[in-house]
């Protein structure tokens, strides 16, 4: 029985292959979108960052990650020119749905000591990448990169067999590219497609916000935080603190009409333990007051919390007075 599913996973992952295979050549000649519905966005996201953070890790001196919150509103062109550094010396390795876990697989995968040069790395923590719904995507990336410590470890660590049963990664990956394909088809181009990135990370969406569109918090208000997804990244602090690497931890900016947190005591606990782990990490934590920042043009904001392009050089701007040395 095991031998016939097996084939079953080889035959499927060959189908796909032919097929992707075939509609890149077609995509070739056509809109570079085309490329999207092949790979599906947040895959094509990560593999692109992985690419390229890979190329310029020996130059990064000052490296952002973050969800695609940060992808959006922290440009490393711009921070690198207001802090006098060379435009290679900032990376920001933001992108769709990045959860600390993916962060760790990301960085092991890459290899931290590759980062000969880097000096501060910032961390733009969504409170949301804390809680269990914040992180959906992650078994995407368990399937992309093969977990350090192995399988059982990771079955063990999880309290879950699904590392055990997904003996081949290439069929689940098979498996998540035809589901992310199936829901980029017919979808209208926005702001989260891998053309928009610059060389160095970020994403320069130049269009604004739609007129009448006001932005609303569309997804579960956050209360109480996971203290498994904390302990996630505590480890990615600690990959950089054991390097002697400065770590700023910061949250993203959201719209001032919009609220993440169930109420202000929730808000307050999030504080306090971001407040407790730099502590704890020898890091630093920069609580940015809930709706201080505010871009030239309000349409800057996409949505609750993704900007465009003018927007995020505002932002990038703005944090550089509250970006102490």
């Amino acid at each position: 029985m095991a031998r016939f599913v097996n084939r079953g996973f080889v035959a499927t992952l060959m189908v796909v292959l032919i097929a992707a295979e075939l509609l890149l050549r077609a995509a070739a000649g056509g809109s570079p979108n085309t490329v999207r519905i092949v790979y599906g966005t947040t895959l094509a996201m990560y593999m692109e960052i992985d690419k390229r953070l890979r190329d310029a890790a020996p130059d990064v001196r000052v490296l952002a990650m973050g969800d695609s919150l940060a992808m959006t509103q922290f440009h490393p062109d711009i921070f690198a020119a207001d802090h006098g550094l060379p435009a290679r010396a900032v990376f920001n390795a933001g992108y769709l749905a990045q959860t600390f876990r993916s962060q760790e697989s990301l960085l092991r995968h890459i290899g931290v000591e590759r980062f000969s040069q880097l000096q501060r790395v910032l961390l733009f923590i969504n409170p949301r990448r804390l809680t269990p719904d914040g992180n959906v995507d992650a078994p995407v990336f368990r399937v992309v990169l093969p977990d350090p410590e192995g399988t059982w470890r990771s079955a063990w660590r999880d309290r879950s067999v699904s590392p055990v049963f997904d003996r081949s990664r290439l069929y689940g990956l098979s498996r998540y590219l035809i589901s992310a394909s199936w829901r980029q088809i017919g979808r209208p181009i926005g702001w989260d497609e891998v053309e928009y990135l610059t060389p160095q990370g970020s994403v320069a969406f130049d269009r604004p916000r739609a007129a009448g569109d006001h932005p609303i918090y569309f997804l579960d208000r956050i209360d109480e935080l996971s203290d498994e997804y904390l302990a996630d990244l505590r480890r990615v602090v600690g990959l950089f603190r054991a390097r002697n690497v400065s770590v700023v931890l910061l949250p993203s900016v959201h719209h001032p009409n919009t609220q993440w947190f169930a109420d202000a005591r929730a808000e307050a606990r999030f504080n306090t333990r971001m407040f407790e782990l730099a502590r704890e990490t020898g890091s630093q934590w920069i609580a940015l007051p809930a709706g201080e920042f505010q871009p030239p043009v309000d349409s800057d904001f996409l949505d609750y919390g993704h900007l465009n392009r003018s927007g995020g050089i505002a932002f990038t701007h703005w944090l550089r007075e509250r970006l102490v040395d």
